[in-house]
């Protein structure tokens, strides 16, 4: 299967300074956050043990649907500690809620 690159060109244009200043002036910024799974539960670190409670993803998934109402659009979780094939229909339902997952890492934190 092969992809191709969105096209951006449409990007690229000449403006004057006038322009530029007005674009400034009537640009809306739409800033789009993304939290990873893992926020809703920190584990320890080097310097401390965990301090809250583990949650199992469900939880941890109906935490983040809250944030949604505060511009939260995106989730990240790792394979398969967090997403897989068993739990797919969970991340799915998520969508309903505004939230999508933006990325997906291998989970090499556990394994030997």
């Amino acid at each position: 299967m092969t992809y191709k690159l969105k096209d951006l060109r449409y990007q690229k244009k000449d403006l004057s300074l006038e322009e530029m200043v007005n674009h400034l002036k009537t640009f809306k910024l739409q800033p789009k956050f993304s939290v990873g799974i893992w926020y809703f539960t920190p584990s320890g670190g080097r310097f401390h043990d965990r301090y809250i409670p583990e949650k199992d993803i469900p939880t941890r998934l109906e935490d983040a649907k809250q944030l949604a109402d505060l511009g939260v659009t995106g989730i990240e979780a790792h394979y398969p500690a967090e997403i897989n094939e068993n739990n797919i229909d969970l991340w799915n339902d998520l969508k309903k809620s505004g939230i999508r997952v933006v990325g997906i890492a291998f989970s090499h934190f556990f394994e030997r």
